[in-house]
């Protein structure tokens, strides 16, 4: 949660976002370690470069925060 609150994502997690990433993150420590998993977010770069098209795309993408794009387009 801490790592999510950082990048300024946990306000878009479920409960069961969290849980399940939680769950997750416990396995991979128990099975196989956790020196490769980050422990600080790098930093967001946002480009204000993006067309309309572009942003039509990205919404659709489950990878994209959308609020991020609204903001853009706004």
């Amino acid at each position: 949660m801490e790592f999510a609150r950082k990048t300024g994502d946990l306000r878009s997690l479920s409960v069961t976002d969290v849980r399940v990433t939680a769950l997750v993150y416990t396995l991979e420590k128990e099975l196989v370690g956790t020196d490769h998993i980050r422990t600080e977010p790098t930093n967001k770069v946002l480009v204000h470069s993006l067309t309309a098209a572009t942003i039509s795309v990205l919404k659709n993408s489950t990878a994209v925060d959308c609020k991020l794009l609204t903001d853009i387009e706004g």
